[in-house]
């Protein structure tokens, strides 16, 4: 079974937020998101409601654009709020994600820790959240959860280093090949030493 997400974002952030559901396709998981998700004709308050009502973790987009006026977006937030309720202590649900540095978390999401988007290393954060409710929803882990919420090299990786020295000069090549088992990873550790 795959993980499900719902990204609710103010629509006008949609240059921001697109790469996020790309990212969280590619561990593994589901990601609900209108652009891609709703097809003409589609009832897109309903589909938007099954949807945040199947979904194992509720991502939302804050940003000015959400603090600035009322909406749609309030009401996502208010249901994930209402959903929160029913689930039980320590289970991840609701994972705000910061798009701007002037705003403050919304009073009713500052228990819960955010993660800054606009920030180095938010990819492992996200990653490590989206394992974690995987394992705590009986969800598929993907090899690739695994790799990016690896929070050191030596935990997904084991580092390599050549170094040789000829007439024309001292070369050094340092790489790292996977520890995981399979044919799949057989053929990424041949393509990373091959290209070396």
């Amino acid at each position: 079974m795959h993980l499900k997400t719902f990204l609710s974002y103010a629509s006008e952030r949609l240059k921001e937020v697109e790469p996020l559901t790309q990212f969280v396709r590619a561990l593994g998981a589901e990601c609900w998101f209108d652009k891609h998700s709703l097809t003409g004709g589609d009832d897109w308050d309903k589909e938007r409601k099954t949807a945040q009502d199947e979904c194992h973790l509720f991502l939302a987009a804050i940003s000015k654009e959400t603090q600035d006026r009322n909406g749609v977006i309030h009401r996502e937030l208010n249901d994930a709020i209402e959903k929160s309720k029913d689930k039980r202590d320590g289970q991840l649900y609701i994972i705000p994600l910061k798009l701007d540095d002037e705003i403050e978390i919304p009073n009713s999401l500052r228990r819960y820790h955010w993660i800054d988007l606009r920030k180095e290393g938010w990819r492992t954060e996200l990653a490590k959240t989206i394992r974690k409710s995987a394992q705590q929803n009986g969800a598929d882990i993907t090899p690739a959860m695994e790799v990016a919420a690896a929070s050191r090299p030596s935990d997904m990786a084991e580092p390599h280093l050549i170094e040789e020295e000829d007439p024309s000069g001292s070369r050094r090549l340092e790489y790292f090949t996977f520890q995981y088992l399979g044919a799949y990873w057989s053929y990424v550790n041949a393509e990373i030493i091959r290209l070396g």
